[in-house]
């Protein structure tokens, strides 16, 4: 790997570790009712051990390629792990869907977008920060929300960000 694919991933490590765990969470609650055992092993440790390696590769590519939607990688991490506590509560609605992949991850994206709105409020670019053009450019965004979602924000984003605009000159 270069050295700038590195130091991309190193200053996107906390969203990544957050989600990394976050997956390895949601694997283990999805599978704890299961009796099934490899070896000595719980499924459900297999299970979250392999949610959280897809999960880790998916979001450094998220990161790498698609920075803009970089802030959405945790909402959806938050929705899937909300997602597992659901179906360990209503286990009927667990078959239903783990027997279709296609559902489940249209109810994890459609829930990342409403965790979205919840973690970060709403968006907005900074004017005062010039548009970087090309795939591995990281703009800069405030929540305009509550105090927590921009301690949130800048918490995963490796800085302090400002918390409010500039006064016009």
């Amino acid at each position: 790997m270069s050295k700038a694919i590195l130091a991309h991933l190193h200053r996107e490590r906390r969203r990544l570790g957050f989600v990394t765990s976050l997956a390895f969470l949601a694997g283990i609650i999805f599978f704890l009712p299961s009796a099934t055992y490899v070896g000595s092993v719980h499924i459900s440790l297999i299970t979250g051990t392999v949610y959280a390696a897809v999960v880790f590769v998916a979001a450094a590519i998220v990161c790498l390629l698609l920075p803009r939607l970089r802030f959405m990688i945790e909402a959806v991490a938050v929705s899937r792990l909300l997602l597992a506590c659901a179906v360990l509560a209503a286990p009927e609605t667990a078959k239903l869907l783990l027997q279709n992949p296609l559902l489940m991850a249209g109810v994890v994206v459609l829930g990342g977008a409403l965790v979205s709105r919840l973690m970060h409020g709403r968006l907005r670019r900074m004017p005062w920060h010039g548009i970087a053009l090309g795939p591995a450019s990281r703009n800069t965004v405030m929540p305009s929300g509550t105090g927590w979602q921009h301690k949130f924000v800048t918490w995963v984003d490796g800085h302090n960000a400002p918390t409010r605009e500039p006064e016009p000159a």
